[in-house]
């Protein structure tokens, strides 16, 4: 109660982060499961075990199910706890266990998890749960109770499907191994056949989930340009592994490797990381005695961050890494010489043991209130006072644009996501699509969409907004929420008003230089390069460290022609920011304009490397490559490109003319030929190109 009494009374608001995920899909699917109407739009990348167990919490709640959220995750922060108290007393005894649940539930990653409400610690409490079942000795019942909860974990983290092949091995280790078997195997199935069963209703297939898409991110990089494209070119884990395998593999390997490092020494402090491993290599007679303990922590490692890591990801591994220092401490024999010395003083070995995993406790204490109390103070709260204003203008509902679904939540509305990228322009006819009626902007929306941030300003009318409330709060927070009229907008429409807005905000601030690169962005999509210039020169002497200034500078100096000067620009920005892809292609695409472009594949290939699934880059690359004469190599590159664009006939006609154009007639043929039949079907563009080819050749 105590616990649950902190949580409530120091978290009151939902953060950005796991709880956007609790706010815009769990809660729906929760409450989509009490009303009996299940839809599969919640289901694409899990189970209905964590929406099962908030629909009850949130019913218990009375409705709130912010509130029922929050009570589950601190019970089951509890079970989980009471679990590692189970395991850890099992495998070195009850002083053992004691010490090792004191470390876990004051370590940050543990902390964090209990504040914020998610699927962490009800999926970590049924993995432990899981695991103390089938380590300890027992009937079919206890077989039965392990599988059904291990079942239950899969369908609540899909991830945690490493418990099973885990129990197969641990039981084989049991008295009857059969028995045990089936009644695992049963207590299994009723879960995750009872969710199979559901995803095939109602998604039409048993197996149906994207999380492909993220390992697809995590592999190729995720940035907002490249996102779009991966929608359209991987259906399936084959089709991502397949796209470049030499990369998955290495990326794959490399994962594996370095996330030993990043569990001891972000999942658990750095010192008790070095404990473990001291531990292990100490006590490793008797860990080997347990392979059944070793094979639990060796799958889940596997399954759990061969793609990407988060501590919170890999909670399941803590217990093994304090058990394993905890069990060094006190159990580890002191030489003669610190024996006697320790007898001579007041304080008894055992006691002095017990006093340095006291200390460490103290330490890992402070560094977990460092860590919630952060997390804590950057709460969206404008989000709940933007909600209830949107509530009372419109008490029954509607839809609301905004980056986060949190204001949607207090307002009683549905969630539509602001586009992450394209115009003003575009972002309307998007909400005029989808029917959404308001759009909230704060600064969490200006740093996701910082082109856009005239929108964070007071008093701003344009062509499709109409301004409803802007409030300041405290802390620097602030936001705007806008009325969507739903009028049609042309792009033409919004540039003037858009341009006298930045215009006017660079005015106001004349030391803000990323309003000046706002205003030079503007300037230069609307073909007024020249002019953009001379904004970022100025916002670049004001802020000379910023790398988004010299970039977008040498893009305006390319347009209008100033290749060296282009260069200088995108150089400076690269030593600002040296892992930024995008300046390689900047300066790639330079390099090719000034007839360096051996120079321009080099960077090029860099900037793959780093986003190897970006169109841009690799037709950019594939040109370079055309430049210096190896067409074979070009070839490739634009194949690639075309691989994640397929239904781009235009690219595709564009760089079978750059092929032909080369004197390459015979391969932009090829190009075409390998187009999709439907796209060069007779009368179209692809058609009509590949028989003037044909003519000329």
């Amino acid at each position: 109660m105590l616990a649950l009494g902190l949580v409530l009374a120091l978290h009151r608001v939902p953060l950005y982060g796991v709880e956007t995920d609790l706010i815009g899909e769990y809660i729906p699917a929760a409450r989509e499961l009490r009303a009996g109407h299940p839809t599969a739009a919640h289901y694409a990348t899990k189970g209905f075990g964590y929406p099962l167990l908030l629909a009850a919490a949130g019913a218990a709640a009375g409705g709130d199910d912010f509130l029922g959220a929050q009570i589950l995750n601190v019970a089951a922060a509890v079970a989980g706890a009471a679990c590692t108290w189970w395991f850890a007393r099992m495998l070195a005894g009850e002083l053992a266990g004691l010490l090792v649940t004191l470390l876990l539930v004051l370590l940050p990653a543990h902390t964090r998890s209990v504040f914020e409400a998610g699927t962490d610690q009800p999926a970590f409490a049924l993995a432990m749960a899981a695991t103390c079942l089938v380590l300890r000795p027992g009937g079919w019942r206890s077989r039965l109770a392990a599988g059904s909860i291990a079942g239950f974990a899969v369908i609540t983290r899909y991830n945690m499907g490493f418990l099973l092949p885990a129990a197969v091995i641990a039981l084989a280790r049991s008295r009857d191994p059969l028995r045990s078997y089936v009644a695992y195997a049963a207590g299994a199935v009723l879960p995750i056949g009872a969710w199979l069963v559901t995803n095939a209703v109602l998604s039409g297939s048993p197996f149906t989930n994207t999380n492909y898409m993220n390992v697809a991110m995590a592999l190729y990089g995720g940035t907002r340009q490249w996102s779009p494209q991966v929608a359209e070119s991987f259906h399936s884990l084959g089709d991502v592994l397949r796209f470049d395998p030499m990369r998955a593999a290495s990326a794959i390997g490399r994962q594996l490797v370095t996330n030993l490092g990043r569990d001891l020494g972000q999942l658990v402090p750095i010192w008790i990381g070095v404990g473990a491993v001291a531990g292990a290599l100490v006590l490793w007679r008797r860990i080997v005695s347990r392979p059944e303990v070793v094979v639990h922590w060796g799958l889940s490692y596997l399954t759990l961050g061969w793609v990407f890591y988060e501590p919170r990801f890999a909670l399941y591994h803590a217990p093994f890494y304090l058990l394993a220092a905890v069990t060094l401490v006190l159990h580890v024999p002191l030489s003669a010489r610190v024996r006697a010395a320790a007898h001579h003083e007041l304080t008894p070995p055992r006691a002095a043991r017990i006093a340095v995993i006291a200390l460490l406790a103290i330490a890992v204490g402070a560094a977990s209130a460092r860590a919630v109390h952060g997390r804590l103070f950057g709460a969206p709260f404008e989000t709940r006072t933007a909600g209830k204003l949107l509530a009372a203008d419109a008490p029954h509902g509607g839809r609301v644009m905004a980056g986060k679904p949190h204001v949607a939540y207090y307002a009683g509305m549905s969630y539509l996501p602001i586009p992450t990228a394209g115009s003003l322009a575009e972002l309307l006819q998007v909400a005029r699509r989808e029917r959404a009626g308001w759009l909230y902007f704060s600064q969490f929306e200006i740093g996701a969409r910082p082109e856009l941030a005239f929108l964070g300003e007071p008093g701003v009318r344009l062509p499709g907004l109409e301004p409803v409330a802007f409030q300041r709060l405290q802390e620097g927070r602030f936001f705007a929420l806008y009325r969507l009229t739903g009028d049609s907008v042309a792009a033409g429409q919004l540039a003037g008003p858009t341009l006298e807005a930045q215009l006017r905000r660079v005015r106001e601030r004349p030391d803000d230089a990323r309003a000046m690169a706002d205003l030079g962005a503007t300037l230069i999509h609307e073909g007024r390069a020249r002019d953009a210039i001379a904004v970022l020169e100025r916002g670049g002497r004001i802020a000379p460290d910023d790398p988004l200034l010299p970039s977008l500078e040498s893009f305006a100096r390319y347009e209008v022609g100033d290749y060296d000067g282009a260069a200088v620009a995108a150089q400076r920005a690269q030593r600002l920011s040296p892992r930024s892809w995008a300046v390689l292609l900047q300066l790639g695409r330079v390099r090719i304009k000034q007839h360096r472009a051996a120079e321009g594949v080099d960077l090029l290939r860099t900037a793959s490397d780093r986003n190897p699934a970006n169109a841009d880059i690799l037709v950019s690359l594939g040109t370079a490559q055309l430049a210096t004469g190896d067409v074979v190599a070009a070839q490739s590159s634009f194949r690639r490109a075309l691989s994640i664009t397929a239904d781009d006939t235009g690219l595709r006609g564009d760089l079978a003319r750059m092929l032909a154009d080369a004197g390459h007639v015979d391969r932009a043929l090829a190009l075409i030929d390998a187009a999709p039949a439907t796209q060069r079907a007779p009368g179209s563009d692809l058609a009509g190109l590949a028989a003037s080819l044909r003519a000329r050749r």
